[in-house]
């Protein structure tokens, strides 16, 4: 996988980081943080969207999807053995972890399908502009170039 350099490998990475921050305040926070949410499942709507936001700013800013979704799915799991059996103000669900891994899943499937839309449009970018070399190498040469990439002339 190719990582990316420049503001836009920045700016991913920035972001990575600050989804592993609050996903690790969520997760290991000695009360649920956050307001009381009075919907069902707002629990799982938070692990859900937690892991998702890391692994899709992971594989955005170009962490190797193999590590990163084996360390998620270990903290998913983790985490919960630490909130059922260290946290006294919280219990681990195994429901959350199966919230986790769905969004790990999407996170990862939005950032494969991101780094390959970026691909596409990076190549179109270069073709149009010709700095692939493509370009240049489609046009017929008219002055004297190879004679099997030159159109007859009409005259001759």
């Amino acid at each position: 996988m190719r990582r990316l350099t420049g503001a836009a490998g920045v700016a991913w990475w920035v972001a990575f980081g600050l989804a592993c921050v609050l996903n690790l305040y969520g997760l290991y926070a000695p009360s649920e943080p956050g307001p009381v949410l009075s919907f069902s499942y707002a629990d799982k709507l938070a692990h859900f969207a937690t892991f998702a936001s890391v692994a899709w700013t992971g594989g955005r800013a170009g962490v190797p999807v193999r590590w990163l979704a084996g360390i998620l799915v270990l903290n998913a799991v983790g985490s919960e053995i630490v909130q059922g059996t260290l946290m006294a103000q919280r219990e681990g669900d195994p429901f959350d972890v199966l919230a986790d891994v769905v969004g790990i899943t999407l996170g990862l499937a939005l950032a494969r399908a991101g780094r390959r839309f970026a691909a596409r449009e990076s190549a179109v970018t270069r073709r149009s502009a010709g700095t692939d070399g493509s370009a240049a190498e489609d046009l017929p040469a008219r002055d004297g170039g190879d004679a099997r990439t030159t159109a007859p002339d009409a005259g001759s």
